[in-house]
């Protein structure tokens, strides 16, 4: 009986998980632009590219690699995305967590902003430095259901700096055409209590 009560105590903590993914941006070319290279896992991105540089301490907050920054449309410096033009990430689905690191803010600051599937604002975070923001990476992060898109920017222009992005990560709130795993579970926590049950009669009978 005890290796059923550990099978059922496993199924319902399994249950429970959330869908956590990570992006790292380390799969691409530097210089290459980010639109549809992550479909798979929900998420297509607009104005962005890949970047390969390397900030002070980066590997303190875990960061290395390529990161993401602006694609430079529109004229604009690519680590220097403005509201008018952010960085744009956009999910087939809707999370319910996101967070993204952010490397080298400065005075600029750097700002996410996180939108439902009619684009109203449903939260948002912003971080400022000093200076060019040598060695501050803070994390950016947003708590809400369901976003469907993220924007990435830096808020202000008061000085001339720039930042980057990496170690992206997100919450799915919804998969589609999957049965969710805690109503299974409650569904089969029954039938595999009364079978326990008939096992343990069997036994007695015995």
């Amino acid at each position: 009986m005890k290796k059923y009560i550990i099978l059922l105590t496993a199924l319902l903590a399994a249950s429970f998980n959330v869908n956590a993914t990570t992006i790292d941006f380390n799969d691409g070319l530097d210089g290459q632009s980010i639109t549809n290279q992550y479909s798979a896992l929900g998420v297509n991105f607009s104005n962005a590219r890949y970047d390969d540089f390397i900030s002070p301490d980066e590997a303190l907050v875990g960061a290395g690699g390529l990161k993401l920054v602006s694609n430079g449309d529109a004229g604009q410096d690519i680590y220097s995305p403005k509201v008018g033009n952010p960085i744009v990430a956009t999910f087939d689905f809707g999370i319910t967590d996101f967070s993204i690191r952010a490397l080298n803010v400065g005075a600029n600051g750097a700002r996410i902003e996180a939108y439902d599937a009619v684009g109203t604002l449903l939260d948002f975070d912003e971080q400022f430095g000093t200076s060019t923001g040598t060695d501050n990476h803070p994390l950016l992060a947003s708590s809400s259901q369901p976003i469907f898109s993220i924007l990435f920017f830096t808020p202000l222009s008061v000085t001339i700096e720039g930042m980057l992005w990496d170690n992206m990560s997100f919450t799915a709130a919804n998969m589609p055409n999957a049965v969710p795993v805690p109503a299974a579970a409650l569904l089969f926590a029954p039938a595999l209590l009364g079978f326990m049950g008939m096992r343990r009669k069997a036994k007695n009978a015995a």
